[in-house]
């Protein structure tokens, strides 16, 4: 998208994030995100499945993150049920976040 060509993160994105977020930054559908909702710790139970176990986490992250990419972590956060494609993407860079600070 046009808006996006002039910040750097957006062109250091691989072509695959860039083409799997790229429908979602032109949608007129909303997703409603429950943000008062709290991963407590530890966020895995037994029987969980690794999937779930990762969303959670990935969510329990999101809600520690700060600084200007936290708004572009929660807006991913409605993405995270779907596709854990995207979650393991936005893994490394979220865990980075919350360690920094």
């Amino acid at each position: 998208p046009e808006e996006l060509a002039g910040f750097p993160w957006w062109a250091r994105l691989p072509s695959e994030a860039r083409d799997t977020l790229d429908p979602y930054l032109r949608t007129d559908y909303y997703i409603a995100v429950n943000y008062k909702r709290s991963y407590g710790s530890p966020v895995f139970a037994p029987g969980m499945p690794a999937r779930v176990w990762l969303r959670n986490w990935t969510v329990a992250l999101i809600e520690r993150s700060s600084g200007p990419r936290k708004l572009v972590f929660q807006v991913c956060r409605g993405v995270l049920k779907e596709d854990p494609q995207m979650t393991l993407f936005m893994l490394p860079s979220l865990a980075l976040n919350v360690l920094v600070g």
